[in-house]
């Protein structure tokens, strides 16, 4: 039986199982994070991913987004990343979306899935996707890396006082660097996380909004407890439904 050893756990068993199989994801990006991160739901047999990427794979992108190979160099990321997971699980179904989200498509684009996943590497799509998880309280998975440190964050729109992006990283304090430095393991570790947290979501298992950092140089793991910032503009797009993106 392909999930034998998911249904063993008692976090998941038969009732999870059929949970994933039931849920829907879009995944935005198909590089460094979302390489793990639609390898492991994949074969966790989430029924439907979505692939949001308008990148075209290159050689130096190899090092870390695992789910592409030599092959497949000047091939739109997400295609790339479609036809690993066709020949990974047959029974999930993928679509995957060579397009650059902007505030005028993110809705014909997206749709309205059970969960969101970031995998981008830049601020500016981050913050759109916040956006609009918040206007349509969809739940979202946020993730970052550079170099050997990352970052994840869970955001539930439907809880009150749940702090969103915008709190932790006001527009003062966001830059966006072309290039970032990176070790594959590093993608390897967050969008791992990412993924489980996921899988946790949509199982129903228990959540919680800390902010997860992690330093694979020093070894360390911090949970850092985040609060709702007074003046975000997340307050506004939780009670009023006619906020634009």
């Amino acid at each position: 039986m392909r999930y034998e050893r998911q249904l063993l756990m008692s976090q998941i068993g038969e009732t999870g199982q059929k949970s994933l199989k039931e849920s829907s994801v879009a995944v935005i990006g198909a590089g460094g994070l979302g390489s793990p991160i639609l390898l492991y739901l994949t074969a966790a047999g989430i029924g439907n991913i979505c692939i949001i990427d308008d990148d075209i794979l290159e050689v130096s992108n190899l090092n870390r987004q695992i789910i592409h190979n030599e092959h497949r160099l000047g091939e739109a990321k997400a295609l790339s990343a479609e036809k690993s997971l066709n020949k990974l699980n047959s029974t999930t179904k993928i679509l995957s979306n060579q397009v650059r989200l902007t505030k005028e498509n993110i809705l014909e684009v997206i749709g309205k899935p059970d969960l969101i996943i970031d995998a981008v590497d830049n601020v500016e799509t981050r913050v759109l996707l916040n956006k609009f998880s918040l206007k349509y309280h969809i739940p979202i998975v946020f993730g970052a890396v550079e170099s050997m440190t990352g970052y994840l964050l869970y955001v539930d729109p439907n809880k009150a006082n749940t702090p969103c992006y915008e709190c932790l990283f006001p527009k003062d304090q966001k830059t966006t660097q072309k290039k970032v430095p990176i070790i594959g393991c590093t993608a390897g570790v967050v969008g791992s996380w990412q993924a489980s947290e996921a899988i946790k979501i949509l199982t129903g298992q228990k959540m919680n909004t800390e902010l997860i950092y992690i330093n694979l140089e020093n070894n360390q793991i911090q949970k850092i407890a985040v609060q709702q910032r007074k003046n975000c503009m997340c307050n506004q797009y939780r009670h009023q439904d006619n906020q634009e993106i």
